[in-house]
C-alpha cells in the first residue's frame, strides 16, 4: 500500500503540564518523519487488531468529518480546526481520568494511490521512559527522558482512521479503568460515538480461550491435546484464503464433536458470529508456528506446527503409568 501525506499536525496532550499545547499550523514534513508518519499509519490501518465501524452520519463526529469534504476541497484551516476540537477532546478526558496514558496526538490527512481515497487520521503517539547521553562543559552522561515517542517498531495502542467518503472507521483502543471504576473504550465510546466491531486479532483469540477451556474442562486437560489443536488452528488459516470461524471450529475440532456447540456457543457470547472471517497478520501467527513440549527436568522441544501431527516426524507415546514420551523420527547429526 502507498500513500500520500498531504497535511499533518502536532499536538501535546500531557494533563501534568496543566494544558494541552495544540499546534496552530500544520507542521513542516521531512523525509525522515514522512518515513516515520507513513509507516505508522499503515501499521495502524493494516493492523488485525484493528477495529471497523462506521460513523453515524447524524452523530456530531461524523457530520464533522463529512463537512470536512474529501481530497482538495479539505482547506488547511478546517484540518487545523478539526485536529484541535478531537485534541481537546481527547485532552479532557485524559484529565478526569488519571490511569489513560498521556501522549502527543499526530493528526494526518492522507490520500491512498490508486483509489485516491482521503483519509482523516489521528494517531496518539503514548510517551515512554527512556534514557539518553547528555553532553555538557566536556563530560557526557545519562539522562531520563519521559516523553520519548513510541518509534517506527513499535505499534501504536490508541489511534483512530476515517475514510472521509464512506466514513468506514478503523479503531485501535484498550479499555482504561475510568474515575466511575468503569473500564471504558473511551476513542469509540466518548470520541467517537460508535459502536465498534470485534477485531481479527479478537476472533482468533476467542476461538484459542475456548478451545482451551473445551480442553480443560470436557477433554481431560492434556497438555498435548490442546498443543494439536493449537497446530491445527495454523494449519487452517495458513491454508484457507477465507477462513471464518464456524469452519475454522469445525476443522480444529473435527476429531473432538462433542465439545463443538460448547466451543462455538463460547465464541458466540463474544459478540462474535460463525461467519465472520479471521484475516489476521502473520505476526499474530507466530505464536502458533511452534508448540513447545517441556519435561518437568527442565528438557525443552519445539515442534513447528505442521509437523506436530506427522506420524513420520513425531510420535507422542501413551505410558502405563499415564505419563507420555515423545518420539522424534528421522533426526540427522
Amino acid at each position: 500500500m502507498s500513500i500520500k501525506i498531504e497535511r499533518a499536525i502536532l499536538h501535546a496532550l500531557d494533563p501534568a503540564a496543566g494544558t494541552a499545547v495544540l499546534s496552530e499550523e500544520p507542521m513542516n514534513i521531512d523525509e525522515e518523519v514522512r518515513e516515520f508518519l507513513e509507516t505508522h499509519f499503515i501499521k495502524c490501518l493494516e493492523s488485525d487488531e484493528a477495529q471497523k465501524a462506521v460513523l453515524r452520519e447524524e452523530g456530531s463526529f461524523g457530520q464533522r468529518m463529512r463537512g470536512l469534504g474529501s481530497g482538495d476541497q479539505i482547506t488547511a484551516e478546517a484540518f487545523v480546526a478539526e485536529s484541535r476540537a478531537v485534541a481537546e477532546r481527547i485532552f479532557s478526558i485524559l484529565g478526569a481520568n488519571p490511569d489513560i496514558p498521556r501522549g502527543d496526538l499526530i493528526c494526518m490527512l492522507c490520500k491512498e494511490s490508486g483509489s485516491g481515497r482521503t483519509y482523516f487520521a489521528a494517531l496518539k503517539m503514548n510517551y515512554y521512559d527512556g534514557f539518553a547521553h547528555y553532553y555538557m562543559n566536556g563530560n557526557l552522561s545519562i539522562v531520563g527522558q519521559r516523553v520519548l515517542l513510541p518509534g517506527i517498531g513499535r505499534k501504536l495502542e490508541e489511534a483512530f482512521i476515517v475514510d472521509l467518503e464512506t466514513l468506514e472507521t478503523q479503531v485501535i483502543e484498550k479499555k482504561y479503568l475510568m474515575m466511575d471504576e468503569s473500564r471504558s473504550a473511551y476513542i469509540s465510546e466518548q470520541v467517537l460515538g460508535c459502536t465498534v466491531e470485534v477485531s481479527e486479532r479478537s476472533k482468533l483469540m476467542a476461538v484459542k480461550k475456548a478451545v482451551q477451556k473445551a480442553n480443560k474442562e470436557v477433554l481431560g486437560d492434556r497438555k498435548v491435546v490442546e498443543q494439536e489443536l493449537m497446530s491445527r488452528i495454523h494449519g487452517y488459516l495458513m491454508d484457507e484464503d477465507e477462513p471464518t470461524v464456524g469452519e475454522m471450529c469445525r476443522e480444529v475440532l473435527r476429531d473432538y464433536p462433542q465439545v463443538r456447540p460448547m466451543v462455538e456457543e463460547d465464541i458466540m457470547s463474544n459478540h462474535i458470529e460463525l461467519g465472520d472471517s479471521v484475516l489476521v497478520q502473520p505476526r499474530t501467527m507466530k505464536r502458533f508456528e511452534k508448540q513447545s513440549v517441556k519435561t518437568p527436568n527442565g528438557i525443552e522441544v519445539k515442534i513447528p506446527a505442521d509437523l506436530f501431527s506427522d506420524p513420520n516426524s513425531v510420535e507422542f507415546i501413551q505410558n502405563p503409568d499415564g505419563t507420555i514420551s515423545l518420539l522424534v523420527k528421522n533426526i540427522v547429526l
